[in-house]
């Protein structure tokens, strides 16, 4: 896609994330330990993932993958205040590794799907 519809993209994506995740009651926000916040990357991580292996990129698997982890990893915090209190090393730390597993399988699509461009070429679509 060029460089303009991207962009485009990029940003109503972020403004409609955005406005969901500011519509996310206050007492929904607070049982989940803040997590809501991290709503406009799950999102991100789901819709591109589908966008992208729709499209036949095998790296949007690779989105959806990370998704899931994150949403494993989103579990983690959330109830790391609930769990504390009978388990002292709490869950927290596996909100970290998790997110280390995600960021390792977004990476390995990178490495595996992304390609380098010479100078003064263009990408597919421009």
């Amino acid at each position: 896609m060029s460089w303009g519809k991207a962009i485009l993209v990029f940003v109503a994506f972020y403004v409609v994330a955005g406005l969901v995740t500011y519509a996310v009651p206050d007492w929904l926000r607070q049982a989940s330990n803040g997590t809501t916040s991290y709503l406009p990357p799950f999102l991100a991580l789901a819709f591109f993932g589908v966008w992208a292996a729709a499209s036949g990129n095998r790296a949007g698997w690779y989105n959806l993958t990370g998704s899931a982890i994150f949403v494993v990893s989103v579990i983690c915090r959330m109830v790391d205040p609930l769990v504390c209190a009978d388990f002292l090393l709490g869950t927290h730390f596996l909100w970290h590794v998790f997110n280390g597993l995600m960021l390792a399988v977004l990476l390995a699509a990178v490495v595996r799907f992304g390609k380098m461009r010479g100078v003064g070429e263009k990408a597919v679509g421009e």
